[in-house]
């Protein structure tokens, strides 16, 4: 047990430190606050799943793929949103702006790509009940404790 939390620990340190070290790298260079980071590091997990599931390929193949996707898409947001703001030498506030703006482009685009939908509804009273306040119909899950939903 011990073991395994050190494990844990040691990995979402590193995950932290990641960030931290892409926030510096990029502050220090460019001189702009990227808040889109930890949106552009789910896109890249995203990938290394798409590549794992899809292609069937190993996971060291995966990661290297999801890099090189997170790296170009890094690449296309500095090109395409941040080089024109430091043209016209716009203030920090504006590119922060538009990073958030990235960051929840990236976030929504998951989301709707995704299988599952997000739905907000009270606990299914029935094996198949609909929410009145969504668009989903939930199914009791495998357990029989949270309802799931079901398209």
């Amino acid at each position: 047990m011990l073991p395994q939390q050190l494990l844990n620990a040691l990995t979402l340190g590193s995950v932290y430190a990641l960030f931290a070290l892409g926030f510096t790298l990029m502050f220090g260079v460019l001189g702009v606050i990227n808040l889109s980071h930890g949106a552009v590091f789910m896109v890249g997990s995203y990938a290394a799943l798409f590549v794992v599931t899809h292609f069937h390929l190993p996971l060291w193949l995966a990661l290297l793929s999801a890099m090189a996707f997170s790296g170009t898409l890094g690449l296309l947001i500095d090109v395409l949103i941040l080089k024109p703001l430091r043209a016209r030498n716009a203030p920090h506030l504006i590119p922060m702006i538009a990073t958030i703006g990235v960051a929840i482009t990236l976030s929504s685009a998951a989301q709707g790509s995704s299988a599952r939908r997000s739905c907000v509804s009270p606990k299914a009273r029935s094996p198949r009940a609909s929410s009145p306040w969504a668009m989903c119909t939930y199914a009791p899950s495998r357990s029989g404790s949270w309802p799931s939903p079901s398209r």
